[in-house]
């Protein structure tokens, strides 16, 4: 019976772990969605210096232009360190619902492991029971080939 629930408890576990790993993941494609935002804003910034560079008309406005894409790799620059610590929250909560799983799991083979040593000495006792039956039973039929009938 013991068996039975924590087997329930394993795959309730283990389902608690898919889904901390499938938010994880999650997280992960956020971060790396905010990564590739961020490289997109420094190539495009360093284009448009280059572009400013060359046209002077442009260097004009280049400093308004800068001013506005920096403030927005700025703002992608603390969204990612947002996303990083929720990265670092996610993997906790998967390694802690993976050592839960590992618990049930090892406390599932305990069990097992003394289940099966039971068994084993059940059927020991019973083996020497039918061993000392037949000896018995020899003893009755034949009184001579041993110390006799008690």
């Amino acid at each position: 019976m013991a068996t039975k629930t924590i087997e329930t408890l394993i795959k309730v576990s283990k389902y608690a772990l898919d889904d901390k790993r499938k938010v994880l993941a999650a997280h992960f494609e956020e971060l790396a969605l905010l990564e590739r935002k961020r490289k997109a804003i420094d190539e495009e910034l360093a284009a448009e210096q280059a572009a400013a560079r060359d046209d002077p008309s442009i260097g004009i406005t280049y400093g308004l232009y800068a001013n506005a894409i920096i403030t927005r790799r700025d703002k992608l620059d603390a969204d990612i360190l947002v996303k990083n610590r929720e990265v670092e929250i996610a993997r906790d909560d998967v390694q802690e619902a993976f050592e839960e799983v590992k618990k049930y799991e090892l406390a599932l083979d305990r069990i097992r492991a003394e289940q099966a040593k039971e068994r084993a000495r059940i059927e020991e006792e019973e083996l020497n029971e039918m061993g000392l039956n037949g000896f018995r039973r020899k003893q009755a039929v034949d009184p001579t080939s041993g110390e006799g009938r008690s």
